[in-house]
C-alpha cells in the first residue's frame, strides 16, 4: 500500500454542528490546516458522530464543514461515543467509549495508510486516547484541552482524576498537550502537572475566512438607538447573573443605562431552565434587555452595528474567551470583561476596553461606568487599537503553519509568501505559559518609565519601520525633516516581515538610532509612524505614512501572488503594481496607510484605477533621492577624485537591481568581461548592487563571487549611502530596470541596458520609459565599441522624459514631506526650511585595488615618431567567449604575491614587494627569477623608483610612475633585440588619457651567481 505524510484529527464540535466556542475553533484550526497542507500529504477527520435527530446537529454547518475539507480530498471516519449520535459530550462513560472507538479507527484505517503521522485531538473527551494508542503513535499525538473539569466541573473528582490520568498517559513516550492561551498553559503545568517540555503552543485565533466574515457582516438587529451587548453560552459560569446585578446597581445610582442585548444562547430550539431563570430574573430587576436563546448570524451581526456602545463578558471562568477576539476583529469596542482566565491577556483595561475581577457585580458596575462615560473619540482610539491588537495576536493560520514546523517538520508546507499574508509572524516566539517575551523591552527613550530616565521630554513620538536595508536607505532620505528639532524622538522598529533582514540591526547600530523590539512598537503610542514598505503594518494603529523606497512604483509584483486575507483577488493573469494594488493597501476593504506619499501626479491616475479605495489617502510629495541626486552634481569632480578617477579616465558603472531577471540575476559575467574588455589606463570600472542582494546572499558571498574583479580593479560600492555619488561621478552607466538605473538616466549621462525583463516593469512608469529610450547593451557585439558610442553618441535631452517622470515637483519633496509629517503630530513646522544633504561617499568602505595585481600588457615602442604606448587588461578575469584579439601582442607581468599560481607559471615580469635596502632588494629580485624559471624579468619599485633586473643579471634602475611601466618598457626593449644599456634616456609613454616619463638612471650588468 502506498503510504502518504497524514495528519489526524480527531473533534467533539464544530464539524455535524457547532454549539460552542470550541466548535468555531475547531472549524477555525481545519480552515488554517487546509490552507496549509502539501498536495501530498492525507488529511483524516475523526469527529464525534452526530445523527441528524440530534438538536446537535446542523445540516448548514455541516455542510460547510464538508465543502472545506473536500478541497484536500480528506477521508472522514466518525467515531462513537455511546450515545447514539444524539450528544456530542456526554459524560465520563461517554468519554471511555469515545477513547476506545477512536483508538481501533486509528489502528484499523489511519495507520496502514499513512507515512509520517501526526494526530491531534481536540478537548476533553479525547483525554484518554494516548493510554489506548501504540507506543510509536503516542510519540506523534497532541492533545488539545479546550477546558478542564477544574475550570467548570471543580466537583467532579472522578471527572479530574480521568483527565488527569489522560493528560499524562503519554508524556513519557512524546505525546505533547496544546495550549491555546497562555492562562490554560499555566493552568495546565500548575494545576494538571504537565511539565513544560511538553506544553506546545497552539493558540485559539481567527482563520481567514472568519477575519473576512467579522469585517463584513451587516448588522439587522432591528434594535433602535444605543445598546450594551452580552453574549456567551447559557451556563452559570459565564457570569449573566453578575452582570444583572452591576446593571442594577447602575440604575440605582441614577445611571441612564442603554438597552441590554442578552444573547447567552443554547442549541435547544426551546430555553433552557437557566435561559427561562436570567429572563424572569431581568425582569424582576427592571432591567430593560432583548433575550436571545440561540446563536445566529444576526448576533454576530450585533458586532458592526453602529449603536453598539460596548460588548460585556463578565465570565466567572474562562479558558480563552473568544468573544474579545471576535468583538476586535469586528472593530467593536470598548469590551468590558472580567480577568477569568484567558480574558486577562486579551482586555487591556484603558487600552482595548475595561476589566475587573469576576464574581463581583460591584467591581463589573464600576467597570461598565467608565465604558459608558467614555467620549466618542477615545472609543474610535480604543476601536484602532483593539482591531490591530486582534491583527498581531490571532493569526490562526499563522499559529497553525508554526505548529506544524514544530509538530510535523517532515510537512513540506508551501511557502509563506504563496499567500502573502501581512498578519507575518511577529508575536515573539514563547513556550505557552511563559512570562516574558524572547526580546525585552527598550526602557527609554519609550517605556513606561521613560519619563524618569530621560534628559529631554519629547512631545511627540515617532516610529520608524524597517523592513529591509533598501527602505533603510530610503527613510534616511526622509528623516532629516526632523533635523535640530528637540520635541520630535525617533526610534526604530524592524517588523520582520521582510525576507531580506541580514545585516539591518549592525547598519542601525552604526547610526546610533535606538532599535525598539516590534512587540514593544505595536503595543506603544506613537503620533507617527514611517515606513518605506508594506509589509506587516496592519498591526499599526498609530497614523501611517508609507512612502515608496524606489523610483516611484516602477515594478510589478513578483509572480501572481495571492492577496492579503479580506483584500479581493486581482484578476487572473494581471500582473499587480507593487506599492498600488490592493493587496499592499487594503486590508479588509480599507487602506492600511493614512497617507501614500506618491513622486509623481501620474501615479494618482494609476492607483484610482487599481485601487480606487486608497486614493483619499494619497499625497504627491515628490522624490527626496531624485532631490539629494540633484542637491549633488556640482560634486561630480570631488566624487571622482574620491573613487581614484584619474582625469580623462572613463568612469563605468553596473548598476544592478536584485530577482534572477536582473543584470546580476542573468549576466553575472559582465562584470569580468568589461573589466577583461577595456584598457585599465583608459577605464575604471565600478558596480553598484541592491541591497537584496548584499543581504540576501551576504556582503561575504558578494565579494567571494566577485573577488576577481576586485583584483582586477573592480570599485564596489556600499549598499549604503554613496552609490548615488557612483551615478553622478559616471561616463556611462551599464543596467536593468531598477530604480538605480533610472536615477542614473537623469544623473546627465548615458546609459545602457544589459537587462530588461519588460513583465516585470509597470506599464507608464519612468522604469518603462527607460526601457524605451535606453540602448541595449548586446552580448555578442565588442563592449568597448557599445560603450564608446554611447558616450560619443549621447545627448543630454534624450532622458528628459525620465527626469519629468520621476517626479512632478523636483526639489520640493524635503518641504513637502515635513508638511506632511508635521501635520500627522499636530506641530508647528520649524521655522528654518527643511534640508536636502548633499550625497557623501565614504571612501574607506571602497576597497581598493590590491597591489597584488596581474595585467596583460601591450607596449608599442614609437617608431617613425609615432608615441610609445601602453595599454593593460587585468588577468584576473576573461572575456569569455569575446575576441580578445587586443591581447595577441600581450605579456603577463603579475605580482609574486598573486593568489593564482598559474598566472605566475605564465608571466614574463615577475613584481616583488619593496625593499629598502640594496643587498635585499638584489636578493628578492634574484630569488624570483629563480623561483618563477619562466619569466624573463623581476620588477621592485624603490620610491619614485623602479628597479628592472633581467635573468642575465642586468639591473636597469628608470625614474617611471610604477613598475609595470618600466618593466614592460625594459621587457619590449629586449624583444626587439636592443641592447639594455642602449635604452633612450627618456621614453614618453601615452597611457590611456595620461603621458608618462620612463627616466634611465643607470643601466649595471652583473652576471647572475
Amino acid at each position: 500500500m502506498k503510504t502518504r505524510p497524514t495528519i489526524a484529527v480527531a473533534l467533539h464540535d464544530g464539524w455535524y454542528g457547532c454549539g460552542t466556542g470550541a466548535g468555531y475553533a475547531n472549524y477555525g484550526f481545519l480552515e488554517a490546516l487546509v490552507d496549509s497542507l502539501p498536495e501530498q500529504a492525507r488529511l483524516v477527520l475523526l469527529p464525534v458522530r452526530l445523527s441528524p435527530e440530534s438538536w446537535e446537529h446542523q445540516a448548514a454547518w455541516h455542510d460547510r464543514a464538508r465543502l472545506l475539507v473536500e478541497r484536500v480530498d480528506a477521508e472522514i471516519l466518525p467515531v462513537d461515543n455511546g450515545t447514539g449520535g444524539h450528544d456530542r459530550w456526554g459524560g465520563l462513560g461517554n468519554f471511555e467509549r469515545l477513547c476506545e472507538h477512536t483508538a481501533e479507527r486509528i489502528r484499523r484505517e489511519v495507520l496502514p495508510g499513512s507515512g509520517p503521522l501526526l494526530l491531534i485531538a481536540f478537548d476533553v473527551p479525547f483525554f484518554g486516547l494516548p493510554a489506548l494508542l501504540p507506543r510509536p503513535v503516542r510519540a506523534r499525538t497532541v492533545l488539545v484541552p479546550r477546558s478542564s473539569g477544574l475550570i467548570h466541573t471543580p466537583g467532579d473528582a472522578a471527572r479530574i482524576a480521568w483527565e488527569r490520568a489522560g493528560l499524562h498517559a503519554g508524556l513519557a513516550d512524546g505525546t505533547r498537550i496544546g495550549a491555546i492561551s497562555r492562562y490554560l498553559g499555566r493552568h495546565l503545568r500548575e494545576d494538571y502537572g504537565i511539565p513544560p517540555s511538553s506544553l506546545i503552543s497552539l493558540r485559539d485565533g481567527l482563520s481567514p475566512s472568519e477575519w473576512t466574515a467579522a469585517r463584513s457582516r451587516r448588522p439587522d438587529s432591528g434594535i433602535p438607538g444605543e445598546f450594551l451587548l452580552a453574549m456567551g453560552r447559557a451556563q452559570p459560569y459565564k457570569g449573566f447573573d453578575d452582570l444583572l446585578d452591576a446593571m442594577t446597581i447602575l440604575r440605582r445610582g441614577g445611571r441612564d443605562l442603554p438597552h441590554l442585548v442578552f444573547a447567552a444562547t443554547g442549541e435547544s430550539p426551546h430555553p433552557s431552565r437557566y435561559q427561562r431563570s436570567l429572563m424572569a430574573r431581568a425582569d424582576r430587576l427592571g432591567v430593560e434587555c432583548t433575550t436571545l436563546t440561540r446563536f445566529t448570524p444576526q448576533v454576530a451581526g450585533l458586532l458592526t452595528d453602529p449603536g453598539l456602545r460596548g460588548v460585556v463578558i463578565p465570565s466567572r471562568a474562562e479558558p480563552f474567551g473568544r468573544i474579545p477576539m471576535e468583538a476586535f476583529a469586528a472593530g467593536a469596542a470598548p469590551v468590558i470583561a472580567t480577568t477569568a482566565g484567558g480574558l486577562a491577556e486579551q482586555v487591556v483595561d484603558g487600552h482595548t476596553g475595561f476589566t475587573c475581577p469576576p464574581n463581583s457585580p460591584s467591581a463589573l458596575a464600576e467597570a461598565l461606568g467608565r465604558a459608558l462615560d467614555t467620549d466618542q473619540r477615545e472609543r474610535a482610539r480604543m476601536r484602532t487599537r483593539a482591531f490591530h491588537q486582534a491583527l498581531r495576536t490571532y493569526d490562526q493560520l499563522g499559529t497553525v503553519r508554526r505548529f506544524l514546523g514544530e509538530t510535523a517538520p517532515w510537512l513540506d508546507l508551501p511557502g509563506a509568501d504563496d499567500r502573502l499574508r501581512w498578519l507575518s509572524s511577529t508575536e515573539p516566539a514563547v513556550l505557552a505559559g511563559s512570562p516574558v517575551s524572547a526580546v525585552p523591552p527598550v526602557k527609554v527613550p519609550i517605556g513606561r518609565q521613560a519619563g524618569h530616565w530621560n534628559t529631554v521630554v519629547p512631545e511627540r513620538l515617532v516610529l520608524v519601520v524597517v523592513h529591509h536595508a533598501t527602505s533603510l536607505d530610503r527613510l534616511l532620505d526622509v528623516i532629516t525633516v526632523f533635523d535640530s528639532d528637540h520635541r520630535v524622538q525617533v526610534v526604530f522598529s524592524l517588523n520582520g516581515s521582510d525576507p531580506f533582514q541580514h545585516g539591518l540591526q549592525p547598519l542601525l547600530d552604526r547610526l546610533g538610532a535606538v532599535l525598539i523590539p516590534w512587540h514593544q512598537a505595536i503595543e506603544t503610542e506613537f503620533d507617527l509612524v514611517i515606513a518605506a514598505n508594506h509589509g506587516g503594518l496592519t498591526e499599526i494603529s498609530t497614523p501611517l505614512v508609507i512612502i515608496p523606497h524606489g523610483a516611484g512604483y516602477n515594478k510589478n509584483s513578483p509572480g501572481n501572488r495571492k492577496p492579503e486575507t479580506g483584500n479581493r483577488k486581482p484578476e487572473t493573469g494581471n500582473r499587480s503594481v507593487f506599492g498600488l494594488a490592493p493587496e499592499w493597501l487594503l486590508y479588509n476593504g480599507r487602506p492600511i496607510a493614512d497617507s501614500l506619499v506618491l513622486s509623481h501626479e501620474e501615479q494618482l491616475s494609476r492607483l484610482a484605477a487599481a485601487t480606487p479605495e486608497a486614493l483619499g489617502t494619497a499625497v504627491v510629495a515628490g522624490d527626496p533621492c531624485f532631490d539629494r541626486i540633484l542637491r549633488s552634481l556640482h560634486l561630480r569632480d570631488q566624487y571622482r577624485r574620491a573613487l581614484g578617477v584619474e582625469p580623462g579616465q572613463k568612469l563605468v558603472t553596473v548598476s544592478t537591481t536584485w530577482s534572477r531577471r536582473s543584470l546580476m540575476g542573468s549576466w553575472p559575467s559582465l562584470f569580468r568581461e568589461l573589466l577583461a574588455s577595456l584598457p585599465a589606463d583608459d577605464y575604471r570600472v565600478a558596480a553598484s548592487m541592491h541591497p537584496n542582494i548584499w543581504h540576501g546572499h551576504g556582503p561575504w558571498q558578494v565579494h567571494t563571487w566577485l573577488a576577481d574583479c576586485v583584483r582586477a580593479g573592480l570599485l564596489l560600492a556600499p549598499p549604503e549611502e554613496g552609490w548615488q555619488a557612483l551615478l553622478i561621478a559616471s561616463d556611462v552607466v551599464v543596467g536593468d530596470h531598477g530604480a538605480t538605473t533610472c536615477y542614473s538616466a537623469v544623473s546627465g549621462g548615458p546609459v545602457l541596458l544589459a537587462a530588461f525583463p519588460d513583465e516585470d516593469v509597470a506599464t507608464g512608469s519612468a522604469a518603462d520609459l527607460l526601457g524605451t529610450l535606453a540602448p541595449r547593451l548586446h552580448r555578442h557585439t565588442p563592449l568597448r565599441d557599445q560603450l564608446d558610442a554611447a558616450m560619443r553618441d549621447h545627448k543630454t535631452t534624450t532622458f528628459a522624459p525620465i527626469r519629468d517622470a520621476l517626479t512632478s515637483c523636483p526639489g520640493e519633496s524635503a518641504a513637502r514631506l515635513r508638511t506632511l509629517f508635521y501635520g500627522h503630530l499636530d506641530l508647528p513646522e520649524p521655522a528654518t526650511p527643511a534640508l536636502v544633504p548633499v550625497i557623501t561617499l565614504d571612501t574607506t568602505t571602497i576597497p581598493p585595488r590590491p597591489s597584488a595585481l596581474a595585467d596583460h600588457v601591450v607596449l608599442s615602442l614609437g617608431e617613425n615618431d609615432a608615441p610609445t604606448t601602453i595599454s593593460r587588461y587585468p588577468a584576473d578575469v576573461s572575456t569569455g567567449e569575446r575576441d580578445d584579439s587586443h591581447l595577441d601582442n600581450a605579456f603577463l607581468v603579475a605580482h609574486e604575491n598573486h593568489p593564482q599560481r598559474d598566472l605566475l607559471d605564465r608571466a614574463a615580469v615577475i613584481l616583488v614587494d619593496p625593499a629598502p635596502d640594496p643587498q635585499e632588494r638584489k636578493a628578492a629580485l634574484d630569488d624570483a627569477l629563480r623561483r618563477n624559471p619562466g619569466a624573463a624579468l623581476a620588477a621592485v619599485a624603490v620610491g619614485e623608483l623602479s628597479v628592472v633586473q633581467s635573468r642575465e643579471g642586468v639591473l636597469v634602475t628608470l625614474k617611471a610612475p610604477d613598475p609595470v611601466v618600466a618593466a614592460a618598457l625594459v621587457h619590449e626593449w629586449q624583444l626587439a633585440g636592443q641592447p639594455l644599456d642602449t635604452l633612450p634616456p627618456v621614453t614618453t609613454i601615452v597611457a590611456g588619457p595620461r603621458l608618462v616619463t620612463a627616466q634611465v638612471v643607470s643601466v649595471l650588468a652583473e652576471p647572475v651567481a
